[in-house]
């Protein structure tokens, strides 16, 4: 889940040509929170049956990353030329 939205995000921020922080702020708001609040409400997943909230949020935060900022430079890249 986490991978479709740093995917999702990063060509959306990448076609509207966000730039700068504000682009990183938004990924790591939404890479962190959405997650979350899925597994918690959603699933109903008790978060110390699974190494706590921190676990949770962290797990699968890099390769995420990598995805979002190749989506999003490469639909940048795409608008802009």
């Amino acid at each position: 889940m986490r991978q479709v939205t740093g995917l999702i995000l990063g060509l959306v921020l990448g076609f509207t040509r966000t730039q700068g922080m504000i682009g990183f702020v938004a990924y790591g708001l939404c890479a962190v929170l959405l997650p979350l609040a899925y597994l918690k409400h959603v699933l109903d997943i008790n978060d110390e049956e699974h190494g706590g909230a921190y676990q949770l949020m962290t797990e699968g935060l890099m390769p995420s990353l990598a995805l979002y900022v190749l989506a999003w430079t490469s639909a940048y890249s795409a608008v802009s030329a």
